[in-house]
């Protein structure tokens, strides 16, 4: 299968859209669905120089305001690839369709992004910085035994405190935790102790395999992302717990 199409981007917002320029050209300029905004990880992105991905599966031909010109097509069984040019850009932009044998090379074609399924990349560390990310990062800080987060002062546990570095303490620093770790049920043996952090509920994006929930930090920017599975029920604009388990926790200077 055709790998992901990896687009060099800059983000802006028209108004209240939040809109992505490709390519470095004006009249090549996507739309984002206000869900898929909302789950931009920090609003410093916004006039940043970032990556955009989309999977050929997810372009469509024939609609839109975006060119390409197809230099080869290749039927393959039930489906045809299209490999594009674009311009100002050096690879192949790759589209998967279903077999259509009225699609020919050397044409040029309107094409249009299912803006549900858009990725987005930091530039310099490919970090994804919308929707799930690989990694939740919240920027702390830790005083002896107590953790600032936003508003919020969370007293650690001393074997925690005890096996930090020294340059961990009265620094910016950044905690990381994969998203699948957090829970928002109370560990029930001593040895998941976790931290505790209060986060209100702000949206949820339902997946195939889970939910995704996001919720904001008070005195943060940005959105927090957890999964649950599906089914499970929570309640929009509440308040709740949020359960980092100490284990799973890695702290970045």
């Amino acid at each position: 299968s055709p790998q992901m199409n990896i687009i060099d981007a800059e983000l802006f917002m028209d108004g209240k859209q939040l809109k992505a320029k490709l390519n470095g050209l004006d009249n090549m300029v996507v739309t984002f669905t206000d869900i898929k905004a909302k789950q931009l990880a920090n609003k410093k992105y916004i006039g940043q120089k970032v990556l955009l991905g989309i999977r050929p599966e997810h372009v469509r031909p024939n609609e839109g305001d975006l060119k390409a010109f197809i230099e080869v097509v290749e039927h393959l069984g039930d489906e045809s690839i299209l490999y594009c040019k674009m311009e100002n850009r050096k690879d192949p932009f790759i589209i998967k369709i279903p077999f259509n044998s009225k699609i020919h090379a050397n044409e040029e074609i309107n094409v249009a992004f299912n803006m549900d399924h858009i990725y987005m990349f930091d530039a310099d560390t490919h970090k994804a910085i919308m929707g799930i990310p690989h990694e939740d990062e919240i920027p702390v800080r830790i005083n002896n035994n107590l953790m600032q987060v936003g508003e919020q002062d969370i007293v650690l546990e001393k074997d925690f405190v005890d096996h930090l570095l020294d340059s961990a303490f009265n620094a910016d620093i950044e905690l990381a935790i994969k998203p699948d770790y957090i829970t928002l049920n109370k560990p029930e043996s001593e040895e998941e102790k976790a931290i505790a952090l209060k986060g209100k509920l702000e949206f949820i994006e339902q997946k195939t395999d889970y939910q995704a929930v996001y919720f904001s930090l008070a005195g943060l920017e940005g959105y927090f992302a957890i999964k649950i599975a599906n089914g499970e029920k929570v309640a929009l604009g509440k308040e709740v717990e949020l359960y980092l388990p100490y284990q799973r926790v890695k702290l970045y200077d």
